[in-house]
This record gives C-alpha cells, sequence and structure tokens, in this order.
C-alpha cells in the first residue's frame, strides 16, 4: 500500500513538474453546444497545482466556467511531454489575487492593465490528470522501446509512473 501511496505522490510530483515548465495551455471548456478550446497564457501555478489565467470579463469563456465548470486544462511542450488536466474552474474577482497574477505582457490584452474593470481570473483546482513525459533519457528510452517493437512487430511497451501515468490530484 505504501508503495502504492508513493508511486501516486511521485506522479503530483511530476504533474506539478510538467505545469511549471508550461507557459502556454489550451483551456477547453464547454460551450453549450460542445467544446471550445483555445490557447491561454498561464498567469500562476500553485504549489497545489492549481492552474491560474487571467481574461476579459466580457468573454466567451468566463459565461462558458460560469455555466459548467468541469474544464480541462492540456500544455504540450515540442515533443518531450503533453499533459491533460481535468479540473473544476471558477472566476475570481479579487483584485488582490488579480494583482499577484499579473505581469506585464499581459498588458498586450488589458492596455489599462491592473485598473481594466474587465480583468477577472480563471482558478482550475484539478481533480485528475494525465501525463506522457519523453524528456531527458525518457526520450532515449523511448526510442529504444519504440523501435524495438517496431523490428519485432509489437507496440512499444511505456514505463507507467516515470514515461506515463494518470493520477487523482
Amino acid at each position: 500500500m505504501l508503495t502504492v501511496r508513493r508511486m501516486e505522490m511521485n506522479m503530483r510530483e511530476k504533474v506539478l513538474d510538467l505545469l511549471r515548465n508550461a507557459q502556454v495551455a489550451m483551456l477547453v471548456t464547454h460551450d453549450g453546444g460542445g467544446l471550445a478550446a483555445r490557447p491561454m497564457q498561464i498567469a500562476r501555478v500553485d504549489p497545489d497545482a492549481r492552474i491560474w489565467f487571467l481574461t476579459g470579463l466580457d468573454t466567451h469563456k468566463t459565461d462558458e466556467v460560469q455555466a459548467v465548470s468541469d474544464v480541462l486544462v492540456t500544455t504540450q511542450d515540442e515533443r518531450s511531454y503533453s499533459l491533460t488536466v481535468r479540473g473544476e474552474a471558477s472566476l475570481v474577482r479579487d483584485h488582490g489575487a488579480i494583482r499577484s497574477l499579473w505581469r506585464e505582457p499581459f498588458r498586450a490584452w488589458f492596455p489599462d492593465g491592473l485598473d481594466d474593470p474587465r480583468l477577472v481570473a480563471i482558478a482550475v483546482v484539478p481533480r485528475e490528470a494525465e501525463y506522457w513525459d519523453n524528456r531527458g533519457t525518457n526520450k532515449l528510452k523511448y526510442a529504444f522501446q519504440a523501435a524495438s517493437a517496431y523490428v519485432q512487430g509489437q507496440r512499444p511497451q511505456v514505463d507507467e509512473g516515470d514515461q506515463h501515468g494518470r493520477t487523482s490530484m
């Protein structure tokens, strides 16, 4: 039992590491007729893996989050890793929270900066995550496994926990 718990903790730490390395994510919401996805600059990732975005209160995504709070956040880094996080999104209008998330590059979307009355944060509290990690030695391991599988007419084996994992958050 302790080994399973330790593996889950390692998977959560890996998810947090992958999130911290991501700068942009696709935020997927329910738009009433299906799903809607858009790239979003990640404002911050908290130690508990809560993901923060800044957006305008007058956007479709804020309406969608208010209607259905279940969202998916996806990230990918040039063939190195992919990550999906399912979670619960909420709008945060607290000016102190927004101030702590603000970075000057956000001014491109909010020319009035922190004084923009439309400025709102989206906080996503993760429920579960799944990753595929081919960074560093995992990339070499996977290349070897894929080549061996190809020669043998089989599918490559992916190491659970290190290369691939699914965990509750």
